[in-house]
């Protein structure tokens, strides 16, 4: 009820307020309101629609069709400043770096203040492995857009990319600094103060096959001291065991090695490495030498001269009962043919000796064309091979007859590799190569699995499996085994 006299009483109280208001207020609600006039449509200019599909077209990674309409669009309107801006980045974005050099030098002589076009310049330059005229430019960039943390960020990719990984953590520090929360920028940091930090290597390997084993553990330490070169040091056990065969009774070998190796980065693309490595096995010593020299244009091509000096065989594991040792060259190559297509390969030459007779030498050829099907967080690659191998005895001699080795392969194969980055820090990848000998007229197979885990800012740990029946027909298929861990400090 008093509900009800409360509900009446508001009404009663509005109706006297709109009988109080001035005539004009209610004089209007009976005139018609006045209509807002509608602007007319802007006419669509089919320049601007034409421009936009140009950039979606290359979004979508049709490259091809968008530089094809760049090309018309600047018939039209040749000095647009933002239509060349596009048709430059798109020309590098499809990766056409000689075409997009000559482009965006063209664009630079008649509009000089472009900072887009000055910053794609340079990543053409790190991108046709020309890191140090990448850095000068974003120098020169940085010193007329001081604030630009994305020119910084360039300019710290450029100077790593040339090996002045000093100067590059301190601006990529400077950048954190500037915008704390840039996650791209906090992942290169963070891999370039993994690549360069010093850390102790441990390190587990095995290898089984039927009636022969071996199994080592190293531990090493390893810094750059300076900007240019760096230190390993450590030392290596290794126990070989061979079971009773019809050629010769069981043993078990011992050896235990101290080793060192420095390397020097000579040039912006070429490294030298050397090392010596000291191995008493039943208290007679072994010195290997190593040698090598890699290069690397950051962009397409890696070569790598590798040599060894009596260096200790233990493989065939049978070899280690003789004292055997062998001098090795070996050569691998990969060039990147498309962003999606590499080519690599390696030759290996072996000279064998064992308790001071020559047994002979051995040479293989190795190629492999890896083709990435998918690429992304999942990585799916093809790659079909081929394999040529010979061992030439050079003299006759009883040990001929107690160390097994195969005298020719000719292979041709089919493997399929499947990574993923499951988290942060953790990936996983799994692999498997079906092989056929049309020599010896046999087929094998290697199944392979790989994991990789930093677990911490510190640590990290790897491990690799690989089962394969290659070596059959000399001592059964062979298991390998690998774990390293890694501690930063």
């Amino acid at each position: 009820m008093r509900g009800r006299e409360a509900g009446g009483a508001a009404r009663l109280l509005t109706l006297l307020v709109v009988l109080a208001l001035p005539g004009g207020v209610v004089a209007q609600e009976g005139k018609p309101r006045p209509e807002i006039p509608v602007p007319p449509a802007e006419a669509v200019d089919p320049f601007l629609v034409e421009l936009t599909r140009a950039r979606l077209l290359a979004r979508l990674g049709r490259f091809d069709e968008s530089v094809a309409l760049y090309r018309e669009l600047l018939v039209q309107r040749p000095a647009d400043r933002e239509l060349r801006e596009g048709y430059a980045e798109t020309l590098v974005d499809a990766r056409r770096l000689g075409e997009a050099a000559r482009v965006i030098d063209q664009f630079l002589r008649e509009t000089p203040d472009s900072v887009l076009l000055r910053r794609l310049r340079a990543r053409v330059d790190i991108e046709q492995g020309k890191a140090g005229d990448a850095a000068d430019r974003l120098l020169d960039l940085m010193a007329d857009v001081p604030t630009d943390t994305s020119i910084a960020a360039d300019l710290a990719a450029a100077e790593l990319r040339r090996g002045a990984w000093r100067r590059a953590r301190d601006l990529y520090g400077q950048v954190l600094a500037w915008e704390p929360d840039n996650e791209e920028v906090r992942t290169a940091w963070r891999d370039l103060l993994w690549t360069y930090a010093p850390r102790f290597e441990l390190t587990y390997g095995a290898l089984f096959q039927e009636g022969a084993s071996g199994q080592f553990g190293e531990i090493a330490w390893r810094a750059w001291p300076a900007e240019r070169w760096w230190l390993r040091v450590g030392t290596r056990v290794g126990v070989y065991h061979q079971d009773d065969t019809s050629l010769q009774s069981a043993f078990t070998e011992h050896v235990e090695t101290l080793l060192g190796a420095v390397g020097v980065r000579l040039r912006e693309r070429i490294t030298l490495r050397a090392g010596l490595e000291e191995s008493i096995r039943r208290g007679s010593g072994i010195t290997t030498f190593r040698l090598a020299g890699a290069y690397d244009d950051g962009r397409a091509t890696a070569a790598v001269l590798d040599l060894a000096y009596h260096e200790l065989l233990t493989n065939p594991v049978s070899a280690v009962s003789f004292g055997g040792t062998t001098d090795r060259v070996s050569l691998e190559l990969l060039q990147r043919l498309a962003p999606r297509l590499s080519i690599g390969g390696r030759y290996d030459f072996r000279h064998y000796r064992a308790s001071g007779e020559v047994l002979g030498n051995d040479w293989d050829f190795y190629t492999r064309l890896d083709v990435e099907l998918l690429r992304g967080r999942v990585q799916v690659t093809l790659s079909p091979l081929l394999y040529f191998q010979k061992y030439s005895p050079v003299a006759p001699s009883p040990l001929q007859e107690q160390i097994s080795f195969i005298p020719q392969q000719q292979l041709g194969g089919l493997g399929l590799t499947v990574g993923a980055d499951i988290v942060r820090g953790l990936y996983a990848q799994a692999g498997a190569v079906g092989r056929y000998d049309w020599y010896r007229n046999l087929t094998s197979y290697e199944v392979a699995g790989e994991f990789r885990w930093r677990f911490h800012s510190r640590l990290e740990v790897r491990v690799l499996y690989t089962f394969s029946t290659e070596g059959a027909l000399v001592a059964g298929p062979q298991q390998n085994v690998s774990a390293s861990l890694f501690i930063l400090h």
